[in-house]
């Protein structure tokens, strides 16, 4: 990378009047020998915060995933069978936990209709 960049003709930035344009054209020619050599990944991100997921329900689709992974990579059905029979029934606790958790919030806050609209809205 420092090979890259060092061989970058970067004495063209000084022709630049403005230093906004210095700063667009340095940052393409860094950026673009930056992707050379570590090209961007996406990543998805949750922005959503889930807060009916316990420990407890981590740690089983922790093992659930673990599963997937087992049976994917070996290909036996017996695997497949407990992985399929690990994520019904951690989908049904998450089910479950999530309309419990939204019950509760609505009764907590049963005279409060700001409170028990804004739980609403984070339903939709």
């Amino acid at each position: 990378m420092i090979e890259d960049l060092e061989a970058v003709s970067w004495g063209n930035l000084d022709c630049l009047d403005s230093p906004d344009l210095m700063w667009n054209a340095w940052k393409q020619l860094f950026t673009s020998v930056a992707n050379k050599h570590g090209p961007l990944r996406t990543k998805r991100v949750r922005n959503k915060s889930s807060p009916w997921l316990t420990p407890e329900l981590k740690r089983s689709v922790i093992n659930r995933n673990y599963l997937k992974k087992k049976a994917v990579c070996s290909g036996d059905v017996g695997d497949w069978s407990a992985y399929k029979a690990t994520r019904n029934n951690i989908n049904n606790e998450i089910r479950q936990e999530k309309a419990n958790y939204y019950h509760n919030e609505i009764k907590n806050n049963s005279g409060n209709g700001r409170e028990i609209w804004k739980t609403i809205n984070t339903l939709l």
